[in-house]
Parts: structure tokens; C-alpha cells; sequence
């Protein structure tokens, strides 16, 4: 596992030091856990400015080897730019295998829906984390953060049962036009807690599931139904056993955040924890959870990134936790209790 923290002077700095740091970072090279880019896919870096005005500055398709170099875990990244908006896009997106006609980076096997990252055209600070199975990419520029990654999660079942749990996550879905830095709202947040399908994973059948926690802006927990992550919001809904001896949902749990206890319970879970006795955290695991028809089920757990309460913590701050060090970042402007994630460092 490997980590790089330093500054990029514009977008595509960025794009060449990520990609640097994923395919030749020494620590991921020492362990056999560098990825290696797919070479039927787009052109060798390093990347240079869209001279040509052609918008997509550089695409490459990298190939993680997991842990014991023995797995194949497809993520394609490229780089779009609008001189005329002053802004750029990191893409992100997952693939089952590559179909080595195509030299795109979309259009391959099982190939998930775009994430992205709205970036800037100027210095932009950063935080890369990775391994053989997965990488985040944590970014700053000015008072706003994103967070991307893309890779393996860490299901809730065994290789047969749970093949290739992949996943990606941006902070948008929107396009260059519709979203950059200074946006506000749901089409601009978090992939852990994602207002509006900002992370993609495969269940147990290979299906690519889009997680939404809700539509209401630094209130994700009103979502209905399909796929969410926990402790966010939740899609299973209690039900009792009626006097027939059936199963039903208790009146009045349907409908609204206020009449479902299980709402409530997240509500009050991620608004007000605070600090432990000691002044130490509870590290809260980020959990894919869905009630869609073709994959419900609990898929399994986010590696390396934890909800931990904005209480006493600021953004950029470290804590220790277990010896290990974690880096505390807001959900891109959002400052509230419930808008905070921890990132290993490691």
C-alpha cells in the first residue's frame, strides 16, 4: 500500500502524477501492487494540453493486480478540459475485461457508468492512496475538496459467491458544462455519501448498481428505495409479523424520513455522534446496501474510508486511531457533522 500527498500546478500535473504514483510508485512496486496500463488503450503518457482543442487532454486504462497479483481489475481514466469554461474533468470508469479491438477507453466489457471530478485549471492539492485492489484520489483547490477512486470494495461473501465486487466513485455525474468547482447541491458531493448517483458497484450477479442516498441537498437520508450506503441511509425497511402470521411493514413506516424509525436511527447516528470517551473516534465503515429487485442484499464495505463525526475535527486534520493515521476530509463544501469521511493513510 502506498500513499503520495504534494501539489499539482494545473490538471494535467495531476494527471501525469497519478498516473505515475499508480504504475511506478516505489511501495506499490515493491509489493507487486503496481497497476499497469492496458497498452491497446489510448496513448502512452505523459500527457500534455489539449492543444488540438479536441477536449480530452489525456485516456489511459489501468490494470490492478490486487494483493497477490493474481487478480485483473479494470479502471479507465481520462482527462477532459474546457479553456473557454476554465475548467477540466477527471473521468472514472469500471470494466469487467477489455476488448482489445477497441482502442477507446469506453465500451469495454461491463463497462460501468462515468464518474467524475471537477477540477480547476490552475494549483490543485492532492492525496493519492492505493493498492493492488484499489485507489482514492483525495483533491483541493481553494476551500473545496473532491474525493474519486476506483477498484475493488471488501464484499460481505466468498470469491464464488462474490466475484468482482467493483466499484468507481467521482464527485458528479454531471458533465463539464453542468458542474465545476463552485457548484453546489447534489450533483456535486461525495461518492460515499452520493446525492445523486456519484458511485457505481457490482453486486454478487455483475450488475452495476448506481448508489443514490437521496435528492435533498446536506439531507441525503429522504432517499427512497434502490442502492445506498451506510450510515448514510439504509434501503431495508423493518417489518413485524401480522396476525395472519405474515410479514408486513408497520403502519406508518412508509413515507417521510420522520415516520421511519430505521430513518431516524441513521439520522441521529451520523448528526450527533461525537467523540468517544477519551477523545478518541468511532470509525464507521462506508456500507453498500440495496433493495433493488435484480441485486438486493448487503454487498459489503468500502476498504480504507470510514464516516467519522465532524465534531472536534477540521478539515485536513489526522488522527490516530489503532496506530494508524487517518486523514479527515469534508464532503466538498460541506462542513456538518454527517459530512465527513476518514481516510486511511496507507
Amino acid at each position: 500500500m502506498a500513499v503520495e500527498i504534494g501539489t499539482a500546478t494545473d490538471h494535467v500535473d495531476l494527471f501525469n502524477k497519478l498516473y505515475s504514483f499508480l504504475t511506478s510508485n516505489p511501495d506499490l512496486v515493491a509489493a507487486g501492487q503496481n497497476w499497469e496500463r492496458v497498452p491497446e488503450v489510448g496513448a502512452p503518457p505523459p500527457f500534455v494540453a489539449d492543444t488540438a482543442g479536441s477536449g480530452i487532454t489525456g485516456a489511459v486504462m489501468l490494470k490492478g493486480p490486487g494483493l497477490a497479483a493474481q487478480d485483473e481489475i479494470y479502471v479507465s481514466l481520462w482527462l477532459q478540459e474546457s479553456q473557454t469554461l476554465l475548467r477540466a474533468m477527471l473521468h472514472i470508469q469500471g470494466h469487467n475485461g477489455v476488448l482489445p479491438d477497441n482502442v477507446t477507453y469506453e465500451g469495454h466489457i461491463n463497462s460501468s457508468g462515468v464518474k467524475q471530478l471537477p477540477l480547476g485549471l490552475s494549483t490543485v492539492g492532492y492525496w493519492f492512496v492505493a493498492s493492488g485492489r484499489r485507489f482514492y484520489i483525495g483533491l483541493k483547490t481553494g476551500m473545496t475538496y473532491g474525493l474519486g477512486g476506483g477498484g475493488l470494495y471488501i464484499p460481505y461473501a466468498s470469491p464464488a459467491g462474490h466475484p468482482y465486487p467493483a466499484f468507481v466513485g467521482g464527485t458528479t455525474t454531471a458533465g463539464i458544462s453542468s458542474v465545476g468547482l463552485e457548484t453546489t447541491g447534489t450533483n456535486h458531493a461525495f461518492f460515499t455519501d452520493p446525492a445523486a448517483g456519484q458511485l457505481a458497484a457490482q453486486g454478487p450477479t455483475g450488475t452495476w448498481l448506481n448508489f443514490d442516498n437521496g435528492n435533498a441537498d446536506d439531507d441525503y437520508e429522504t432517499g427512497t428505495g434502490g442502492a445506498r450506503t451506510f450510515p448514510y441511509n439504509i434501503s431495508a425497511q423493518p417489518r413485524h409479523i401480522t396476525s395472519g402470521g405474515g410479514l408486513a411493514t408497520p403502519p406508518g413506516w412508509g413515507g417521510g424520513l420522520g415516520s421511519r424509525s430505521w430513518g431516524m436511527l441513521t439520522e441521529v447516528f451520523v448528526r450527533a455522534q461525537v467523540p468517544l470517551l477519551g477523545g478518541s473516534y468511532l470509525l464507521t465503515p462506508i456500507t453498500l446496501n440495496s433493495m433493488a429487485s435484480n441485486a438486493p442484499g448487503v454487498y459489503g464495505i468500502l476498504d480504507g474510508i470510514f464516516f467519522i463525526p465532524g465534531v472536534g475535527v477540521s478539515a485536513e486534520d489526522t488522527v490516530t486511531i489503532g496506530g494508524d493515521t487517518y486523514l479527515i476530509l469534508p464532503n466538498v463544501y460541506r462542513t456538518a457533522n454527517q459530512n465527513f469521511i476518514a481516510l486511511k493513510l496507507e
